[in-house]
């Protein structure tokens, strides 16, 4: 069996959270005999703590799901914009093209992956990158590539997104508990180790492991289906159509920096 592909940042916490107990519960048994295997399960259990803690604060606030659906809609703009300027850069007129890599660059400053990380380094980014393209030349770059009204999506988002997690720390100000998104790295960093770990066994032994690496792959097709699906509905009337960009699937392989003219 080749290493497990699937791309975990496109799970929802409440999923990646009840997928890695699945994927716990199937290869606990191992554990007694398999000190390597017991040291990651070790290191899962805080990691799980912090999630289910995180997600129960998080379903006790009516605001979530409206505050979730905003960081979705600003990783959307983000998204669309970024693929959108990458097509660019090879445009057939060398002054669009040119254009489309200066601002490629200011999307490569604050790390063409900010959407996976947590709500207020995220937050600080996006602010920090609306500054950097409403600067006078920037500006006259986005206006070049005819970019402006996805910019301006992407800061109505941010701004929505700003008002109600302003509204939801407020009103958890007596709470100690983490927002969700600043637990999940570890929770994701941790399935990524488990999967590769149950692969390697699963070559190295294919018989003796084939029934735990069957079933985590039965886990993964669930919920990446799940994402997909989700993933689907979401952009069913897509505004405006995006060069396709490859997504990171492969567990085994960690997130790379890229060159300007790529983007993930």
């Amino acid at each position: 069996m080749p290493a497990f592909r699937y791309d975990r940042y496109s799970w929802r916490p409440e999923d990646c959270l009840t997928a890695v107990l699945l994927m716990y519960e199937e290869v606990q048994p191992r554990a007694a005999t398999d000190p390597v295997l017991s040291a990651l399960l070790g290191a899962l259990d805080p990691a799980i703590a912090d999630v289910r803690s995180a997600l129960g604060n998080l379903q006790d606030n009516p605001l979530t799901g409206e505050l979730e659906q905003w960081d979705f809609e600003r990783d959307q703009q983000y998204g669309d914009t970024l693929h959108l300027v990458n097509g660019l850069t090879t445009h057939y007129d060398p002054e669009i093209a040119k254009a489309a890599q200066r601002v490629l660059r200011l999307f490569r400053k604050y790390g063409l992956h900010l959407t996976h990380d947590g709500y207020a380094k995220e937050t600080a980014k996006i602010d920090a990158l609306l500054k950097d393209l409403d600067e006078p030349d920037a500006k006259a770059d986005v206006e070049r590539l005819d970019v402006e009204t996805m910019v301006d999506k992407l800061r109505f988002a941010q701004g929505e997104f700003h008002k109600l997690h302003k509204k939801v720390i407020d009103s958890r100000a007596d709470e100690n508990k983490p927002p969700v998104n600043d637990v999940m790295p570890m929770l994701r960093m941790y399935l990524q180790h488990l999967t590769n770990y149950i692969a390697l066994r699963h070559d190295l032994d294919p018989e003796g492991w084939k029934t735990e690496a069957n079933r985590i792959q039965e886990i993964i097709t669930e919920f990446s289906a799940k994402a997909k699906a989700r993933k689907t509905r979401a952009s069913s009337e897509p505004e405006e159509e995006t060069p396709p960009v490859a997504e990171d699937s492969t567990v085994t392989t960690p997130v790379a920096e890229t060159t300007a003219e790529e983007v993930p």
